[in-house]
């Protein structure tokens, strides 16, 4: 067992939801994962995905706000980092 099975075994909530998270994260995927993860998108966001540009936006989600997201959600720890990283990339996750 790799490191990775190891943090993704720990990572996992039984009986948590099951959330998708897609190979390509557009900023209308970004946006749907985070909606199924129960956070509440800001009418800002919404905005910024129809323009294709979240940074535009101007909101940031606490990183601790998503991190009790993350985990109360089955996701594989893999696909926590791909999110937090594109959220990173498109300005949307505060410090």
């Amino acid at each position: 067992m790799t490191s990775i099975d190891r943090m993704q075994a720990v990572g996992a909530v039984p009986g948590g939801p099951t959330v998708y998270v897609p190979n390509n994260l557009n900023p209308r995927a970004i946006v749907g994962v985070l909606s199924l993860l129960g956070l509440t998108i800001p009418t800002t966001v919404s905005a910024g995905v129809a323009k294709d540009n979240l940074r535009a936006s101007g909101h940031r989600f606490p990183v601790k706000e998503v991190d009790a997201a993350l985990a109360n959600a089955n996701i594989p720890i893999t696909d926590r980092f791909r999110l937090k990283m594109a959220m990173t990339d498109n300005g949307i996750l505060a410090d």
